[in-house]
This record gives structure tokens, C-alpha cells and sequence, in this order.
């Protein structure tokens, strides 16, 4: 039997409130969500409908489901067999997710796991601080200044796991919006290298260009491999610090 309009969506909010994934930013902007996915380096602008329902999910409760119903004035079973389209494809296309990540952890494995986001959620404080820092390093003291301090950083104490200091880099920058996200891959790439480095990592900051049509791009490597970037391909490296050092 196929279920009614109105069971189907109903059960969106016996689910429970949904999150937004990993790699995923947002902010409202003149009204509007801006989403960033940080996994594609692109943005996605919720019309003002789409906006809305992004707030309930992520708010949930059947007020809201009155007040979008008021507010576009649209019968509830339609409000809802949209709501719950619009749930589903915000699942399928990885920007929200049913539980925090750390409720998603097998039981069997569940200490080694708390433990490890133990010291990935020390990490990310730390990335979180090396954002911070390169931005304002940035804003403060240019390029040339910062680019040349960060050449004469050393990897410090033991490697942590690659994975595991990624993954610290990853959840601090659910945190942090630079101004030119995406695009300011400078920045990003600079406070990459520097936390990496301060987790005893040894990589490699690499700026890189395309001649044709011309570009830049900066990206960080480990062993000639490049670290949460996809877009390196078609770039010749023009600089790099951190070699043998």
C-alpha cells in the first residue's frame, strides 16, 4: 500500500532534527541560505522557499510546519510531501545528515573511536587557531611576510596519523568562513601547511599555475600527494616551501 501525503511526511519530524555534514558551511545572507561544500569547493544559493525549509530541517517541529504553510500559502500535505523531498535531497547530495557524527559510531568500536575524536577535537582547535592566525597574519602583514615566516616552520614533535590530523583540519573549518571561500585557496592552503606542521606532519606548500586560460592555485602535499584539494591537476608548481625541511 502506498501511504498518504500526509503519513509520508509527517514522519520527517519523528525522525528527528537533521545536521549539516562535515563538510558543509552556511550562513543566511540578505535573507537567503548560502551553502558552502567544502567537499566540491563550490556554493549553492537556496531560493527564499528552499531557505526556509533548510531552517525547519534543521530546526524541525510542526510550529514551523504551520508557519510555512501561513507563509506560502499552501495546504499542510503539501507543505509537507515538499518538505520531505527537499529532506531527501539534502541527504542524497551529502549536505545534511539524521545525527551528529558522533552519534554515528558503531557500539563495538565505539571507545577506540571516542578516543580518536578526543584527539581530533583537540586538533581542530588547534587548526581552528592556525586559521585564525594565517588570516590575520594575511591582513596584517601581506603575502610576502607570511609566506616567508611560514617557510621557516619545522614539522614539531611526533607525526600525529595523517587521517586523524586531516580530519581535526576538516571539523575546524566547519567553523571558520573565510571571507573568499571557496576562491581564497591561498589562505586556506597556508593554514593547512601550518597546522600540519604543528601536528609533526612534513609537508609541502605548493603554489602552482595554468597557462592557458592562465590561473593560480596553492595546495599542500604530503609524499607528492595533495591533501583535501581536487584541483590541483593541470597546474605546474612555481613555488614550494617545506622541502627537506
Amino acid at each position: 500500500m502506498v501511504p498518504s501525503t500526509e503519513s509520508v511526511a509527517s514522519e520527517t519530524f519523528t525522525r528527528g532534527r537533521l545536521w549539516a555534514t562535515a563538510a558543509v558551511r552556511s550562513a543566511e545572507v540578505d535573507g537567503l541560505r548560502v551553502i558552502l561544500d567544502l567537499n566540491s569547493q563550490s556554493y549553492l544559493v537556496l531560493d527564499e522557499a528552499a531557505t526556509a525549509f533548510w531552517s525547519v530541517l534543521i530546526g524541525g517541529g510542526d510550529d514551523s510546519v504551520r508557519r510555512l504553510s501561513e507563509k506560502f500559502e499552501v495546504e499542510r500535505p503539501e507543505i509537507l510531501a515538499t518538505l520531505e523531498a527537499f529532506r531527501g535531497r539534502c541527504v542524497a547530495e551529502g549536505l545534511l545528515q539524521e545525527g551528529r557524527e558522533d552519534s554515528l559510531a558503531k557500539p563495538s568500536v565505539q571507545s577506540e573511536i571516542s578516543r580518536r575524536r578526543g584527539r581530533a577535537g583537540w586538533g581542530a582547535l588547534r587548526a581552528l587557531g592556525c586559521l585564525l592566525k594565517t588570516q590575520r597574519s594575511l591582513q596584517e602583514h601581506g603575502f610576502a611576510y607570511t609566506y616567508q615566516r611560514y617557510a621557516t616552520y619545522p614539522p614539531r614533535g611526533t607525526a600525529a596519523p595523517l587521517e586523524l590530523a586531516l580530519h581535526g583540519f576538516r571539523r575546524a573549518e566547519s567553523l571558520f568562513i573565510p571571507r573568499r571561500a571557496p576562491s581564497d585557496c591561498l589562505a586556506r592552503s597556508l593554514s593547512l601547511f601550518r597546522f600540519m606542521r604543528s601536528m609533526g606532519v612534513a609537508v609541502d606548500h605548493v603554489i602552482g599555475v595554468r597557462r592557458l586560460p592562465f590561473a593560480a592555485h596553492a595546495w599542500v602535499e604530503f609524499d607528492g600527494l595533495p591533501l583535501l584539494d581536487v584541483f590541483v591537476h593541470g597546474f605546474t608548481p612555481l613555488a614550494r616551501i617545506g622541502v627537506n625541511s
